[in-house]
C-alpha cells in the first residue's frame, strides 16, 4: 500500500524532536542538515 500521508508528516516531526533533545543542541547547522535529509527523502517518496 502507498505510505500514509499523515505518517510522512508525523515521522519527521518526531525525528526533529529527538534531534532537538540530543547533545548537539548548540550545533544548529548540523541539526538542520540531518533534518533536511530524511524529510526531503520522505517527501520525494510520498510524491513518487
Amino acid at each position: 500500500p502507498p505510505p500514509d500521508p499523515e505518517r510522512s508528516f508525523y515521522f519527521p516531526l518526531h525525528l526533529e524532536l529527538d534531534l532537538e533533545r540530543g547533545p548537539w543542541d548548540d550545533e544548529d547547522f548540523d541539526v538542520d542538515e540531518v533534518e533536511e535529509g530524511p524529510v526531503f527523502a520522505l517527501c520525494m517518496a510520498g510524491a513518487g
